[in-house]
């Protein structure tokens, strides 16, 4: 890995300048090429480049002011798929930024003054690219839409020092070697809490894979609703495209309010309207294809609370797993890396819904996405109740036999394959050895049987052969007997004697 001599501060600058440029190319390139193939738009150039820098500042969760433009306030709900792209730029960024320096030794361990280098890269980085993030807010201002610039400079910020601390921590990941043992992802953190951050990823990740996995089916029964919301917009090709990237980008926060509505929660799209367990009330919507996926009014199937388990399958096995981790540990180490399980998976479903909910405007949508007091409660019992219910069972020392009794059971069943195998074998080969003697047998058979139809053929052949027929003086009566061959040819010299 080659060294990079460049001061920790600077690096984290010309990080942030190319990730801030790659995030601005990402949406400015499709609106752009969206108004140059749009014939029937009077907007300008540079309309376009507003359009896509206020793009930007939702992506990274700011807030928009509107007025006069049909909607009448602030707007604040980010399509966080758009969000998803942007932090995985700074995260990528970040990585390579790392790589770029010589942090670790041999041995895997990290070089004298590198956390300093580290936080020094990303306070440059974080900084400058809030300021970028905030400048961009600055020039996307129009007498109708106006960033807000506080919010548009702290949530980005806020994206920046997370995906870039994520990517600073990736770069110090070392494959295992015959000289340097493996450095994990987690390498700067304590065991205990590098435990409950693992679980914490187990519980997110399978709350909402399972939860994308009920959503994704869903969309597929409800394509004809959202078809007829499409059609209705009588979209050209490229109009087509734009909606498709707008539903992939708000594809996440719909994820979001899925998930919130598993958890037993309620989810509004606008005032006096809710989609929750007890069923559906929706008014006017926005035409906006996606949202055409959103439940009809009307009280759902008392089957609908089957999809908690979803929350909590995802929820036992993240404790299963952290009482698996820390097993060995003694009993301050357990209670903290239980404790730091419960209170930062709350904290992070706590930001998650709080990212997926916002508000466009003053009037019907003045609130749209999961609601936290009718939220919190199930989710936190959700998280609590598995975790207590698996901590107390871990420290019983049950878990320890649980897992002695698992493992004497799976070596009795291998022991019993493997005897089973070998018996099966055994047969196989004495059965192969019977069959390969009646072969044998059945072979020396058909050979005997055999030689004796060939006698039984040699033998009816000389019976079956007819006598030589007598000579015709003999048949005529005569009394001599039929000379042989033998005496006839004894006899032909002195015939031809006679005659001469």
């Amino acid at each position: 890995m080659k060294r990079n001599d460049a001061t920790p501060i600077f690096l984290g600058v010309t990080a942030a300048v190319i990730a801030f440029t790659i995030n601005v190319a990402i949406v400015a390139v499709p609106v752009l090429v969206a108004h140059g193939f749009n014939t029937l738009t009077q907007a300008s150039t540079l309309d376009a480049v507003i359009v896509a820098l206020c793009l930007v500042v939702l992506g990274h969760g700011g807030a928009m002011s509107f007025t006069g433009v049909g909607i009448d306030g602030t707007a604040v709900l980010p399509p966080l798929g758009l969000t998803l792209v942007f932090a995985l730029v700074c995260g990528t960024t970040m990585l390579r930024t790392g790589r770029s320096m010589t942090l670790t030794e041999p041995s895997g361990a990290l070089k004298r003054g590198a956390l300093t280098a580290l936080g020094l890269i990303l306070a440059g980085f974080g900084i400058s690219y809030a300021l970028m993030a905030t400048v961009s807010s600055l020039l996307a201002r129009t007498p109708g839409v106006q960033p807000v610039t506080v919010s548009a400079g702290v949530s980005a910020l806020a994206l920046a020092v997370i995906a870039g601390a994520a990517g600073l921590m990736a770069s110090l990941v070392r494959r295992s070697s015959d000289s340097a043992p493996r450095v994990g992802l987690l390498a700067l953190v304590s065991e205990q809490y590098a435990a409950a951050l693992r679980s914490i990823g187990v519980l997110v990740l399978g709350l909402f894979g399972g939860t994308a996995v009920a959503l994704t089916v869903w969309m597929v029964i409800r394509r004809d609703a959202m078809l007829s919301v499409h059609r209705g917009l009588e979209p050209d090709l490229f109009g087509t495209v734009a909606l498709v990237l707008a539903a992939l980008a708000f594809f996440p926060t719909m994820l979001v309010w899925a998930v919130a509505f598993v958890c037993a929660g309620t989810v509004t799209v606008g005032s006096n309207t809710h989609v929750s367990f007890e069923g559906s009330l929706t008014g006017v919507l926005p035409a906006f294809p996606i949202l055409g996926a959103l439940p009809e009014p009307g009280r759902f199937s008392p089957w609908v609370w089957a999809f908690i388990a979803i929350p909590a399958l995802a929820s036992i096995a993240a404790s299963v797993f952290l009482a698996m981790r820390t097993r060995h540990f003694d009993v301050r180490a357990r209670v903290v890396a239980w404790l730091t399980y419960a209170v930062g998976s709350l904290l992070a479903l706590t930001v998650i819904f709080t990212l997926g909910s916002g508000s466009i405007g003053t009037a019907q949508l003045s609130h749209v996405g999961p609601q936290f007091t009718s939220l919190m409660l199930p989710v936190a019992l959700l998280v609590l109740v598995p975790a207590a219910l698996i901590a107390g069972w871990s420290q019983t020392g049950l878990d320890s036999w649980v897992l002695g009794k698992a493992r004497a059971g799976r070596t009795y069943v291998s022991e019993r394959t493997a005897s089973l195998r070998a018996r099966v074998e055994e047969a196989e080969n004495k059965a192969a050895e019977t069959e390969r003697g009646d072969d044998d047998s059945r072979a020396s058979e058909r050979v005997l049987e055999q030689a004796e139809a060939e006698h039984s053929d040699a033998v009816a052949a000389e019976e079956a052969e007819p006598d030589e027929p007598a000579d015709a003086t003999a048949l005529e009566g005569g009394s001599e007997a039929p000379l042989s061959d033998d005496h006839e040819q004894e006899n032909a010299p002195a015939l031809t004697r006679d005659s001469d």
